[in-house]
């Protein structure tokens, strides 16, 4: 039997299980030059004087249930998962890693890293490319930096399925990242139903990794059936369940059969409403 092995990174959640100490709290450093703030935010977050508890206890919520049901279930179908984190706050770290409570984020909101001062010729992609990429290269620890530096660690790359779950204001810090991966020859899915919907916000080499998943994918399953936030991870679960043979046989057959359930969702709801528009004529 041969040994698959699946790399699973999805973002952090913004539920935390314990209280977070104020200057761990990236809203508190609002309109702060984004410089001075990583300096002293990896100062508080590194402190050894904090608890500090593994990742996976610390996250909270029905996005990151679903991220564990997701490795729960890779393990189910003959895959070894491991699930590393892509975090705004620590980096890139892996799912049993000790850290402190903290508040960060990529997309807007109050913890924000786009809520700091920024030289003004810096776009929100330019932003979190700079944040993500600083954050790694200067935290005090002894962690891959990156994803191609996470991938190329791995002893055994035999049969090594990378699965990315991954929102829209997540993809950007992270696209030369994946264009390295897949230049090394990663085995890449991406499952995000925002940039499936957006695909010209996508870079080129990295768009046939992008799963044709979308919102209609919810009419497939009544598990996927779950508001926008959980639905990326649900559909990461559901995939595992229903095509992890074609996972193993790699990204092309995998996509190529997710692409023929999405004509067919299009095609079962064009069905329908054609159905509802001859009932509301009788």
């Amino acid at each position: 039997m041969r040994d698959y092995k699946v790399l699973i990174l999805s973002t952090c959640s913004s539920l935390k299980r314990f209280p977070i100490a104020a200057e761990c709290n990236l809203g508190v450093y609002k309109g702060e030059p984004y410089d001075q703030v990583l300096n002293n935010w990896l100062e508080a977050i590194q402190d050894l004087t904090k608890k500090k508890v593994p990742a996976e206890d610390l996250y909270i919520g029905s996005n990151w249930k679903e991220v564990l049901s997701c490795a729960k279930t890779a393990s189910c179908v003959g895959f070894i998962p491991q699930v590393w984190i892509v975090s705004a706050g620590w980096g890139l770290i892996p799912a049993k890693f000790q850290i402190t409570p903290y508040a960060a984020s990529f997309s807007e909101g109050e913890s924000s890293i786009h809520n700091l001062k920024w030289s003004r010729e810096f776009n929100s992609k330019q932003r979190s490319r700079s944040w993500w990429q600083t954050i790694n290269q200067k935290r005090n620890l002894d962690l891959p930096s990156s994803l191609p530096q996470l991938y190329c660690s791995l002893l055994n790359k035999k049969n090594l399925r990378v699965l990315i779950i991954l929102s829209k204001e997540y993809y950007l810090p992270l696209e030369l990242e994946i264009l390295e991966l897949i230049s090394l020859g990663a085995e890449v899915v991406i499952v995000s139903s925002g940039m499936y919907s957006e695909l010209e916000m996508v870079h080129p080499v990295i768009k046939d990794h992008v799963l044709p998943l979308n919102t209609k994918f919810k009419n497939a399953n009544e598990s996927l059936k779950k508001n926008c936030y959980v639905l990326n991870a649900s559909m990461a679960t559901w995939l595992l369940e229903n095509y992890h043979d074609e996972l193993k046989k790699g990204r092309e057959e995998l996509y190529n059969v997710l692409d023929k359930k999405r004509i067919q969702l299009n095609e079962e709801e064009f069905y329908f409403s054609n159905k509802q528009k001859e009932k509301s004529q009788w």
